[in-house]
């Protein structure tokens, strides 16, 4: 609820405008020239639809956060923040990934870590 009520060129206050401000409901007037007006604010128009912004809601919280740990050979080219896709049908694991740890030991014979976090698919 705005605070101030702004009124264009030309607009007067009623009876009922001024007894809503006497009455202590937080409502100021605001007597603005047309000049004024298009000086202090701009109109903007945004293209958001409620479809959209629902879509981005059911997008950012409705999934768990689901982590993976994966042991395997060293894989050189592989960094931080890079995508990769996972599928292993005996633990139900399938999607993309952004891998966020790399342990990578220097030996010829060890193996690295890799831990990574799910990236959540987009509901159309």
């Amino acid at each position: 609820m705005p605070d101030i009520v702004y009124l264009y060129e030309g607009e007067t206050i009623t009876e009922d405008d001024f007894a809503l401000s006497s009455n202590n409901s937080g409502y100021s007037f605001f007597p603005n020239p047309s000049s004024a007006f298009t000086t202090y604010f701009t109109l903007s128009i945004r293209n958001k639809s409620a479809k959209e912004t629902m879509d981005n809601l059911v997008y950012n919280y409705s999934h768990t956060n689901d982590n993976i740990s994966l042991t395997t050979i060293p894989i050189y080219y592989l960094q931080p923040n890079s995508i990769i896709h996972v599928h292993e049908e005996l633990s139900h694991i399938n999607g993309y990934y952004e891998v966020t740890k790399i342990t990578l030991p220097l030996t010829y014979n060890g193996t690295m870590n890799i831990s990574a976090v799910k990236i959540p698919q987009q509901i159309y």
